[in-house]
């Protein structure tokens, strides 16, 4: 057995592991990178074969024949290196315009030899010697030969690009997977450059050997890494269409993937920040290192809070995790209406101050308080005057309009220690604390002047509003006596009454101490 026949064993080898391949991926066909590997595969396993027969043919017509035979292969494997390095980078296939670029050349080599006997653009001639019991083919190049060499080199080099690009921003979980097809492409680049510039020996193709180091990637890459089975678990979860936002993370952090809603919620998620960490960006120190496998966030995107929901779920390889699929959806109109159903079910819907309820639970609290620190605290009640009148002369509207209105003046109240809210109809029910009798009459003469001093306007009316007030006040220093909220209540309403009855529009007192 000399080295020719050596030579045609192995490339009888290296077709069968492609035809091997082309048959495996083809199995795995509901992934879009195994279909595309299923093409490279035949391509390459009919070129391969091609070579075969051309080595054992036994004339010129033969080496003609098959010549052709290995251009149903040879053109397009370019084009299938391209689109695989295109879609592992991309995450998806190249758009119409650059698919029809990509495939003009191709078609174009396939068809000067097709019909090369014609014109003699591709090859100048095509002859043949004996050697070793093998017909050796000679070609000569013709003057469109130049184009499928460069269209091949700038395929390999834009494929090598990629693998290389991934090596140092991929996961790192691939990064192995990476370099080795990077080595297999540069074996095959070699081999290729070695045939084109017709520098072996007997002018023997040896693209098949860079083609045998690109089948051992190949094969290192599937069965080890698992690369299709990645690509799987990845693009099942992951729908352009959907509302949610996805992301795909490797265990260390490194972005693999997301989907379009994605960058609506987090605007830093881009093609080429894939292969960074997460961590890196806003939010995505606080994402990763969540333990939780349910939690919200608000984001501030643009301006404008967000209110997320996350979950979290692992993907997980013989029994390890290798990732992370986090699912985000907008929340922020759930998480309104739920904070609005929680601030009405406290505060009262028309004025939105404390409602009954609640300003008696902050007033019971606050008057404990005063208690155990042998403080004072005085419950003022204030009616708005003639409120009927006013509902009856302009409308309810227009009473909800005052109400509204003479809430509004309460927010001095903030100031010191103490709390509003409306007891019901048109009383309010103000609650203050640690402040002398002196002190607390100032600030109701001051919120009363406020209001009646203003002119409302109601269809085009100006009016004015009165008020009349009730006060009761204790001193815990003084008074050692138990005396509850109920009382104080009682004693401001029996003021309040006072008030209305000595001619309205005045503060009045329930105390048994003097000014």
């Amino acid at each position: 057995m000399n080295l020719l026949d050596v030579y045609v064993v192995v490339l009888f080898i290296i077709g069968l592991i492609y035809l091997i391949f082309f048959f495996y991926a083809m199995i795995a066909r509901d992934n879009a990178l195994a279909k595309l590997f299923a093409l490279h595969s035949i391509f390459a396993s009919v070129y391969i074969f091609g070579v075969i027969l051309q080595m054992r043919a036994e004339s010129l017509e033969q080496i003609t024949l098959y010549q052709k035979v290995k251009y149903f292969g040879s053109p397009f494997i370019p084009l299938t290196l391209f689109l695989l390095s295109y879609r592992i980078y991309t995450r998806e296939y190249p758009r119409p315009l650059i698919f029809i670029c990509v495939l003009i050349v191709p078609i174009l080599v396939f068809l000067l030899n097709m019909t090369n006997e014609y014109h003699h653009l591709y090859y100048k001639s095509v002859s043949s010697y004996s050697y070793q019991g093998y017909l050796i083919t000679e070609r000569k190049m013709g003057l469109l030969y130049p184009i499928g060499v460069i269209y091949n080199l700038v395929m390999v080099v834009y494929s090598l690009m990629v693998y290389y690009r991934l090596f140092f921003k991929g996961s790192k979980y691939f990064k192995n997977a990476y370099l080795t097809l990077t080595i297999g492409l540069i074996c095959l680049t070699i081999s290729s450059t070695l045939y084109f510039l017709d520098v072996t020996p007997h002018s023997i193709d040896t693209m098949p050997i860079g083609f045998l180091v690109l089948a051992i990637a190949y094969a290192i890459i599937i069965f080890k890494f698992n690369l299709f089975a990645s690509q799987d678990i990845y693009h099942k979860v992951v729908f352009d269409n959907l509302y949610e936002g996805i992301m795909i993370i490797d265990e260390h952090g490194y972005l693999i993937d997301f989907n379009p809603a994605a960058k609506n919620f987090l605007p830093w998620l881009s093609k080429e920040h894939i292969g960074q960490n997460i961590s890196d960006f806003e939010y995505g120190k606080f994402i990763f290192e969540s333990e939780n496998r349910s939690f919200s966030l608000s984001l501030n995107i643009n301006n404008k809070t967000i209110y997320t929901d996350f979950n979290v779920t692992e993907i997980k390889r013989k029994n390890k995790v290798v990732g992370y699929v986090y699912l985000f959806v907008d929340n922020t109109e759930r998480y309104l209406t739920m904070q609005k159903l929680r601030y009405y079910a406290r505060h009262d819907t028309l004025t939105e101050v404390y409602n009954k309820s609640v300003i008696i639970e902050e007033a019971t609290e606050l008057l404990n308080k005063a208690k155990n620190n042998n403080s004072s605290a005085a419950v003022v009640f204030i009616d708005v005057d003639n409120f009927k009148k006013i509902n009856d002369s302009y409308g309810h509207l227009a009473g909800d309009y005052i109400l509204k209105e003479v809430a509004k003046e309460f927010l001095m109240i903030l100031d010191y220690t103490g709390a509003y809210g409306r007891f019901g109809g048109d009383e309010f029910l103000i609650v203050l604390t640690e402040l002398p009798l002196k002190k607390v009459l100032s600030i109701i003469r001051t919120l009363r002047e406020n209001i009646i001093n203003k002119e409302y306007s109601i269809d085009n009316n100006k009016i004015n509003v009165t008020l009349s007030i009730g006060i009761a006040y204790v001193d815990y220093q003084i008074v050692k006596e138990d005396v509850s909220l109920s009382d104080l209540i009682r004693q401001a309403d029996r003021a309040l009454y006072r008030s209305k009855n000595t001619g309205k529009n005045a503060i009045k007192i329930y105390s048994q101490y003097s000014l």
